[in-house]
């Protein structure tokens, strides 16, 4: 069990067991500054599925980061025991667009033997499967240990329908979804006529040290320093600066069955998919049955 992350001891139990929980997290008021400050930069969304994170404006990253922060920096104050954020930033979907986020696993930031680190995802607007909301494996956090980064470190659930263990959870505007980074989780097209607006604050225990993964082109594992800043100035896609760079990390990638997976979730075994009867059965046995009985 990581160190403890909610001041409440219910959300704790819950974000323990099942890896996320659902919170009321900002009012009415709230929401309407973070729709505004939205508009501000984004009078119309990009295609599809869009993180401000992205932007390659790193002054307005920047400024999204700070004004989120100024508006929500009370509300993780009240929820979050120690914790500090190091990310923040929109997650979009366009209305009408093909904005799925097939399931997956965010980046490793913490050592995650001793601290978990979490997205707070606020949706501006309500959320339910029309519009992409937010989907969780639960228990998924504990399945096994994983290391995440970029460009693309190997990724241990392939080969079977993650969907089918996946939670979907219809949330208001203002309650947040935390979940922990390790968690398998998801969102599927937006199909309505508005944009999902929602935004992403990334949290850490106070004490624990932020790095980055990044797998080089020779092959090597590097860790690096990181910090709020560092993820700002990072370009996706690219290697970070090497005046961050640590240290190179051993680390053995494993896949997990679907198999043992559903018996570490606590699923019941996969019946196998019953044969269909084909013509030269059905004919068998109807001439067997005239035989017999005619």
């Amino acid at each position: 069990m990581s160190r403890r992350l909610f001041i409440n001891d219910v959300l704790e139990q819950h974000y323990q067991d099942k890896g996320y929980a659902v919170i009321d997290f900002i009012d009415e008021t709230q929401v309407a500054k973070l729709k505004a400050l939205y508009s501000q930069h984004y009078v119309v969304s990009p295609t599809g599925f869009f993180a401000s994170q992205y932007d390659p404006n790193d002054l307005a990253k920047q400024e999204i980061y700070q004004t989120i922060l100024e508006i929500c920096s009370d509300n993780l104050t009240s929820h979050f025991y120690e914790a500090e954020p190091f990310i923040a930033s929109f997650l979009v979907k366009k209305a009408n667009s093909n904005s799925e986020v097939s399931p997956h696993l965010d980046w490793t930031f913490v050592d995650e033997k001793k601290y978990s680190s979490v997205t707070v995802w606020c949706p501006l607007v309500d959320c339910d499967e029309q519009n992409g909301t937010l989907e969780v494996v639960e228990g998924s956090h504990r399945l096994m240990d994983t290391l995440r980064g970029s460009p693309q470190l190997p990724f241990p659930y392939f080969g079977y329908d993650l969907y089918s263990y996946t939670k979907q959870i219809p949330i208001k505007a203002g309650q947040a979804v935390v979940y922990n980074h390790s968690a398998i989780h998801a969102s599927k097209n937006n199909n309505s006529n508005a944009d999902r607006i929602a935004t992403g604050i990334g949290l850490k225990p106070k004490e624990a040290d932020l790095f980055h993964v990044h797998l080089s082109p020779d092959g090597k594992l590097k860790k690096y320093r990181a910090s709020a800043d560092f993820f700002h100035q990072f370009s996706y896609g690219s290697a970070p600066d090497e005046q961050y760079f640590q240290n190179v990390i051993n680390f053995e990638f494993k896949t997990m069955s679907e198999s043992e997976l559903r018996q570490k979730l606590g699923w019941p075994e996969k019946m196998p998919i019953a044969q269909p009867i084909v013509a030269e059965h059905i004919s068998f046995f109807t001439s067997l049955w005239q035989k017999l009985f005619g």
